[in-house]
């Protein structure tokens, strides 16, 4: 079903491509759409038609990779290359300390937060002083609107849930936290606010729009952001521990044999993990995210590191966790791929959304068979860009690389293992699950993991349902192409291990203050029978 999108009279709308008629879903969609194209309308009708020309209080910039924003006025917007990283920012030119936001919306009227204080340090821009982001993540089609939101107060960080009812809000829009946003975002009933409320609350919206007439590339990994909610198992592990001004500095020194962490916004540099909910309190994820062999050795883990839940978008809070016990594969051994699996048993520290775990393989009956060419996909915050055999994952030819701010889900399709295990640096691959990009794929660029991914789920779609059938576990590279063939991403096979996923659940949850590891439990007799 095509559904036009008639909400901006006068021109010649996109269509917004929803389903077939036979889809069961197809209900749900529609409703969706729906509220999404409704939102478009309230976030247009909070716009100041009298904000702009020298009374706007901002500059806007928008400037290719490499390029600075203006240091006087604003960017001469012009085409820009929807295949390149781009540059947004922002210059204050009130006289006042501000708070910016800028939002995006595509033609499939997907929304996008780009920039908010939290790209800086949080606080209130001061005139004059430039925020800006790079930000290759939204896809640079079509019709693009963006809306820039400046305030005297900062927005409650829940109000910027990318789409409508996908979140459980906590809060009640008329309960005075910016009411008219809270429902033109969340996508409640909304009505255009009288022009007193807005300039009396100290907030103006302005919007302008920008076409794009080529349509973007994937980024190098392959993926894109699935819809908010898509992912609510997804977990982040990230670490606590934090770098001194000093040593930046010090990286900074490095050149090109440092980190980059003055170039990394706080969410990059923190970032370590994925991982997926599997129950209630217990995340699983790769043994060499957590284990000895690895950046956290022993105990450290339970103080060095934490877990997020609840969102996609990085930028946005999600709930916080501690880990309050590890187990890890007996079979695991540091600088190996073997057994790479561990559990850990997590208590909440802040936040109250309820806990969605993801389906595991031995909960699916019915489950096909990893084959050859099977689809599959990976989830994860890690790099995009090909990576060469022994290069530096921070710095390729294509120069330094980040984690995502916005999940990323890459379709993928398993690689023979025996043909696997013939490639050079593959010969262990036990229990392991080799995947490459879709032999189908149209688009430029391929599918792979990379670091920053490790420990995140592997996943194949049966129906409504999703079932995680692997964990990212390595490879040789990233994505890189070795006597015409692409080296396959390593993931662990989970169906290969329903016995010691059960026996860890339990014991995990019997844990406290301890990194423990589990050999897998000897098979009874019954499940040895052919």
């Amino acid at each position: 079903m095509t559904y036009l999108n008639s909400t901006y009279p006068g021109y010649n709308p996109d269509p917004v491509v929803i389903g077939y008629a036979e889809d069961p879903d197809l209900p749900a969609k529609f409703d969706q759409a729906l509220r999404l194209i409704e939102r478009v309308g309230a976030l247009n009708a909070l716009v100041d038609g009298s904000a702009g020309g020298d009374d706007q209080p901002y500059a806007f910039c928008l400037e290719p990779q490499g390029q600075d924003c203006p240091a006087n006025g604003e960017s001469e917007i012009r085409e820009v290359d929807p295949q390149i990283d781009w540059t947004i920012g922002l210059r204050n030119q009130s006289s006042q300390p501000r708070y910016f936001y800028v939002l995006a919306i595509n033609p499939d009227n997907e929304l996008r937060v780009l920039l908010t204080p939290y790209d800086g340090d949080g606080l209130a821009l001061q005139p004059g002083a430039l925020l800006a982001s790079r930000n290759p993540y939204f896809a640079l089609r079509g019709r693009t609107q963006f809306f820039v939101v400046d305030r005297a107060k900062p927005f409650d960080p829940r109000l910027l849930a990318p789409v409508p009812g996908s979140r459980d809000l906590t809060f009640n829009c008329d309960g005075g936290l910016e009411p008219e946003l809270c429902s033109a975002l969340t996508g409640k009933n909304w009505s255009k606010p009288d022009a007193a409320t807005l300039e009396n609350d100290g907030q103006t919206v302005t919007q302008r729009t920008i076409y794009f007439d080529r349509e973007p590339a994937p980024a190098a990994g392959g993926g894109w952001p699935p819809p908010e909610g898509y992912a609510p198992w997804q977990a982040q592990i990230y670490s606590t521990q934090t770098y001194s001004r000093e040593q930046i500095e010090a990286d900074s020194r490095l050149g090109v044999n440092g980190k980059f962490l003055a170039q990394q916004a706080r969410y990059q540099l923190y970032h370590r993990c994925g991982g997926s909910l599997i129950a209630p309190d217990i995340v699983l994820t790769a043994a060499h995210c957590v284990a000895n062999g690895a950046a956290v050795e022993g105990v450290k883990v339970l103080t060095t590191r934490e877990v997020r839940l609840g969102t996609q978008d990085l930028r946005v809070p999600g709930d916080t966790y501690r880990i309050a016990a590890v187990v890890v594969h007996e079979g695991y051994r540091g600088g190996q791929q073997r057994d790479d699996l561990a559990l850990l048993r997590i208590v909440r520290k802040t936040g109250s959304k309820a806990q969605v775990p993801i389906v595991l393989p031995h909960q699916a009956p019915g489950l096909a068979r990893i084959a050859p060419k099977a689809p599959l996909s990976v989830l994860g915050w890690g790099y995009t860009r090909v990576v060469e055999r022994g290069e530096r994952h921070e710095v390729t030819e294509d120069g330094p690389q980040f984690a995502q701010p916005l999940l990323q889900k890459a379709d993928m399709e398993v690689f023979d293992t025996e043909r696997c295990r013939k490639l050079r640096s593959y010969g262990d691959i036990y229990k392991t699950i080799c995947a490459v990009s879709l032999s189908t794929r149209q688009e430029p660029g391929h599918a792979f993991s990379c670091r920053g991914d490790s420990g995140g789920p592997i996943i194949q779609e049966r129906g409504r349902t999703i079932v995680q059938v692997g964990v990212v576990s390595g490879g040789v590279g990233c994505g890189a192409f070795e006597n015409g063939q692409q080296n396959p991403s390593r993931f662990v096979d989970l169906r290969q291990y329903a016995g010691w996923l059960e026996a860890a659940k339990r014991r995990v949850a019997q844990l406290s203050g301890t990194v423990e590891r589990l050999a897998e439990p000897v098979p009874t007799a019954s499940a040895r029978r052919p």
